[in-house]
């Protein structure tokens, strides 16, 4: 009996991690196949933009026993356009956990120079962009806002590295006044985060406070 039992836990634990690998296949391929394209283009020459940063982050609602229900981040994903204007990034956040319900997930691009035709735009099959005028002050705000650097851990957020790398060159060459130049700062302080990590980037900061 003893050695049937065996026999038989061993079976279920082999069927269990051939249906945990058949879940995972199955997800790979889905997000393979429904992931989100589209095309980033010029609006004054419908000519493709390349090098655009696509960038996803995705929120949900988040129950508990305190607050009852909060709105959190909880993934990002970024890719860019490649010399066609052509992008391709994932639908899904990937996140099964069961208390978090009500996933969304809000799109949004950058590229130097340029904005959003339509900034209520989210992930149409083709996407207008337009050269920016207007002042470099409302610019630098606006572009603040790119890149979800409340969203998530430093560690989880690295991949953003070359889209806080960008903003920062441009608030460089637009930046004139001393406000302008403050905000660039916390462009750059950005990016140390990422670079030195949470903990070594809050010690130096608290450093530079002190002196």
């Amino acid at each position: 009996m003893k050695t049937a039992n065996f026999i038989w836990s061993k079976l279920r634990a082999v069927s269990s991690a051939f249906a945990v690998a058949a879940v995972i296949a199955a997800s790979l391929y889905v997000e393979s196949a429904v992931a989100h394209s589209g095309v980033v283009l010029d609006e004054a020459t419908k000519k493709p933009l390349a090098g655009v940063f696509v960038y996803a982050m995705w929120y949900a609602e988040v129950w508990n026993p305190v607050i009852a229900k909060s709105d959190r981040c909880i993934a990002h994903a970024i890719t860019q356009t490649d010399d066609n204007g052509k992008f391709k990034l994932q639908d899904f956040s990937w996140n099964f956990e069961f208390w978090m319900t009500g996933r969304k997930r809000v799109v949004d691009y950058y590229i130097a120079g340029y904005h959003l035709v339509d900034e209520n735009t989210n992930d149409p099959p083709i996407v207008y962009m337009r050269r920016y005028t207007g002042s470099a002050l409302k610019r630098l705000e606006r572009i603040g806002t790119i890149g979800g650097q409340a969203c998530l851990a430093a560690r989880e957020r690295k991949i953003l590295l070359p889209l806080y790398k960008a903003r920062y060159e441009e608030a460089k060459m637009i930046a004139d006044s001393s406000e302008e130049k403050l905000i660039t700062s916390y462009f750059k302080n950005a990016i140390e985060e990422l670079e030195l990590g949470e903990k070594e980037y809050k010690r130096r900061q608290s450093i530079i406070l002190v002196n």
